[in-house]
């Protein structure tokens, strides 16, 4: 699970998953927010590598903590989501921020993070339990075989009631300083990125021979279409091993009998659907276009699909190193958001990432539900993604931008969505054999 930088570190999970409180009539359960940061490594275009370190803290509750929803109940760890294998570890992880990772860890706490307990709804009503401040190098009393304990306080009761000492008593059991491997380790450690293109073909984008439409091929000038391929796909090839991009098209009628596809491949070639380069894409799509009928539905999740089964090959192969990227443009709505949403949960086991790039002036509503910033995206049938693997840049936001503001949002994502996956799989970059043992102190 990543999160924003310099922000709160977020756990949700679902009662049956773990952490709750359970009381006679009742059951609810736990939210813990927890800010945490040190300073980072920077890694290509200037992105923010993924964490240093994380911490992994094993917890329970001696006195049980007073949830507004029920009587004193016991409180039970919440199973890690991240690389740690223990099932009863709740998981911190350190952000960028402005800290050494040997002051944070070594000498001195340079900030005291304060951790937060809520009573959590699934209607986001959450009730406020109580606080406390736990400095790292408290915690490290963990690693030496010893009980590590703060009192949850609120500070509400604190100031009215004349008797009240806590609302709990959270105890640290064992502490963990586990290895985090960049991005960068993974790509110098033979980790190959795969890029795939789809082109949105719809009928929504206008007629081709109409100079309003975002497929006008203009004589001097690039359409929307190709402004916004051209300038994220400069972008991608960069990270691509072989510089061969599979392009498709979706949401079109395409020769010879004319049925709709939303998975065709742009040069026809359904063998061998590789283009060299974002240039061999560009001409590809300008071959393309007068070859076919703009129609319709928008269904994006066929060709999600699509590269999810070549993610799943490549993840049951011994080598298990090529991660795929799926680079969607299109132009608005999309009409089959339940299946959609169904791929998605799909690919998030897989070593794959979807990077949607919205074009044209359209709603894109629906797309920023998919990039799943504002909540967990979610199944029809309310299974979550395991990982956050979508992330929605609208072209219109940056075309008088610079190339590198563009290159930093579409790319924001990308490097922790490539660790987190290998690191949720516990594989390891390859030669690089000083990273190969982690720490592990406590009972």
């Amino acid at each position: 699970m990543t999160m924003p930088l310099n922000s709160s570190y977020t756990e949700r999970r679902s009662a049956a998953d773990g952490l709750r409180i359970m009381g006679r009539d009742t059951s609810a359960n736990i939210l813990i927010t927890a800010p945490l940061r040190v300073n980072s490594m920077s890694c290509c275009g200037g992105e923010k590598e993924v964490p240093l370190i994380s911490f992994a803290l094993s917890l329970r509750m001696e006195f049980p903590l007073n949830s507004p929803l029920s009587h004193p109940v016991p409180w039970w760890p919440l199973p890690s989501p991240t690389a740690v294998t223990e099932k009863h570890a709740l998981t911190f992880r350190v952000l960028s921020g402005t800290e050494t990772k040997e002051r944070l860890t070594v000498n001195s706490d340079p900030h005291t993070p304060a951790c937060t307990v809520w009573d959590w709804d699934s209607n986001g009503k959450h009730d406020f339990i109580g606080e406390y401040q736990a400095t790292f190098k408290e915690m490290r009393g963990a690693m030496d075989g010893r009980q590590v304990q703060w009192e949850c306080i609120n500070p509400k009761y604190k100031i009215k009631k004349k008797n009240y000492k806590n609302s709990g008593i959270v105890i640290l059991n064992q502490c963990k300083i586990i290895k985090m491997h960049s991005f960068l380790d993974y790509i110098m450690g033979g980790c190959q990125i795969q890029f795939t293109v789809a082109i949105d073909f719809t009928a929504s984008n206008g007629d081709p021979r109409n100079s309003c439409s975002l497929h006008y091929i203009h004589p001097y000038q690039p359409n929307e279409y190709l402004k916004a391929l051209v300038a994220v796909g400069e972008i991608c090839q960069d990270y691509d091993s072989d510089k061969m991009f599979p392009a498709f098209g979706f949401g079109a009628r395409i020769p010879p009998d004319f049925k709709v596809s939303h998975d065709f491949a742009v040069n026809f070639n359904e063998d061998n659907p590789e283009c060299a380069g974002i240039q061999g894409v560009v001409e590809a799509y300008q071959n393309c276009l007068p070859k076919i009928q703009l129609y319709g539905p928008t269904n994006i999740a066929p060709i999600i699909q699509k590269v999810a089964s070549s993610a799943s090959e490549e993840m049951h192969t011994k080598e298990a190193m090529q991660y795929f990227i799926l680079l969607i443009l299109t132009d608005g709505v999309i009409t089959d958001m339940a299946d959609t949403r169904e791929a998605i949960v799909h690919a998030s086991h897989l070593p794959m990432s979807v990077i949607i790039v919205g074009v044209g002036n359209a709603d894109f509503s629906d797309m920023q539900m998919l990039d799943g910033d504002d909540g967990i995206l979610r199944s029809p049938k309310g299974e979550p993604v395991l990982r956050d693997i979508v992330q929605f840049v609208p072209f219109r936001n940056f075309k008088h931008a610079s190339p590198a503001a563009l290159a930093k949002s579409v790319l924001a994502e990308v490097p922790n969505q490539v660790v987190d996956y290998y690191n949720s799989k516990g594989i390891k970059p390859k030669d690089l054999s000083d990273y190969e043992s982690s720490r592990t102190f406590g009972p």
